[in-house]
């Protein structure tokens, strides 16, 4: 090879290494650019809504079963006390009771075991109570409003037979009686209903003539009770759906107790419904009348139509709930209630969810 070709291969080598160089680290196109990041956008968009969908979807069945919880903590409160009403130790509708209260009071007629009124929309039918009338926030027209006369508390048996119908009737000292509780004595025969007169926390309740309130009529109760005889705690509690206190813009299940033990001294006439259930935005009972006599219920009517409360065996209970926050439904959902109403279509976007149960009034059956 002469000298002239080694110089000019060893000139052209680095040209040619070069050029290779550029070729390896050739960048993208603007073009090329463009089209990836439109890519990862629309990846990212994808993504977020996804992410969304899965969102709504979780909050939406959060929602549902809170609803649903709710509506089980409601049915079971209601249904404890509609098993319970007309309570009268292990007399049954066979065995007698009495009173010695002084008549007159709504929340002492434990004669009728419950009662109720049906919203109509504007009012109530039959009328409430001036007591529950005056409640505030005050009983929602479009709900039913039901009232049952239940015992409050455990039992305490006597310790021993007392000696006249007048006698104070002896129990363990510390039983958790209050004085001016209203309280039940009885056996599987027979059962009164009085007021106590003074401090039992030594285990002596006394029973005389009063004319505190209620007060006792008499301190006679026309029979010896004895150690196979109880004292029960009595109450009666009114269940009612009323605007939230605690959700503004939203509806609750109320209940009032009259007399009121919370605080372990019976209050009485106390004017407090407590809101207990929140998301409760309507309730509608109709009742089981049994009109012969068989135990079972023949026919179900609302409150308007009941002329006897002692003939009501069952209660046909439901309850539409709504959520406390809107915008959980993605267009107005429409609801039918009660079960075979005409369908409304709120406007707002809250989930609604209608549960119905049918509870016996053990008491009245037996």
């Amino acid at each position: 090879m002469t000298t002239r070709t080694r110089f000019l291969l060893a000139s052209s080598t680095p040209a040619l290494f070069g050029a290779a160089r550029r070729s390896a680290q050739r960048g993208v196109t603007l073009i090329e650019l463009m089209i990836a990041i439109a890519i990862a956008m629309l990846m990212a968009a994808l993504s977020a809504q996804i992410a969304l969908m899965s969102k709504g979807t979780f909050g939406a069945n959060a929602a549902k079963s809170r609803l649903q919880e709710m509506a089980r903590f409601a049915t079971t409160l209601i249904a404890h006390d509609l098993r319970m009403s007309g309570f009268r130790g292990c007399t049954g509708t066979a065995g007698t009771l009495s009173s010695t209260l002084n008549a007159g009071s709504f929340q002492f007629q434990f004669d009728q075991p419950l009662t109720a009124s049906f919203g109509t929309g504007s009012s109530f039918s039959p009328a409430l109570d001036a007591s529950l009338s005056a409640l505030a926030p005050a009983p929602s027209p479009s709900s039913d409003v039901l009232t049952v006369r239940v015992p409050a508390s455990g039992s305490q048996a006597l310790l021993q037979q007392a000696t006249s119908g007048t006698a104070a009737l002896q129990i363990g000292a510390g039983s958790g009686f209050a004085n001016s509780d209203i309280v039940m004595v009885g056996t599987c025969g027979r059962a009164v209903v009085f007021q106590i007169t003074a401090d039992p926390s030594g285990g002596t309740i006394a029973h005389t003539t009063a004319t505190a309130t209620p007060g006792n009529a008499s301190g006679d109760f026309q029979w010896n009770f004895g150690q196979t005889a109880s004292v029960y705690r009595l109450t009666t509690r009114t269940y009612y759906v009323a605007p939230s206190t605690l959700k503004p813009g939203t509806n609750s299940l109320y209940v009032y107790a009259d007399p009121d033990y919370t605080s372990g001294s019976p209050a009485i006439n106390s004017g407090i419904g407590q809101e207990i259930v929140e998301g409760v935005d309507q309730m509608k009972i109709s009742f089981g009348i049994d009109t012969d006599g068989d135990g079972a219920a023949n026919v179900y009517l609302p409150a308007t139509g009941v002329t006897n409360w002692n003939q009501v065996v069952s209660a046909h209970l439901q309850l539409l709930m709504a959520t406390t926050q809107d915008g959980v439904t993605l267009a107005p959902q429409a609801y039918s209630f009660p079960s075979g109403a005409a369908a409304v279509t709120p406007t707002d976007r809250r989930m609604r969810v209608a549960l119905s149960s049918v509870i016996s009034i053990r008491n009245l059956l037996q």
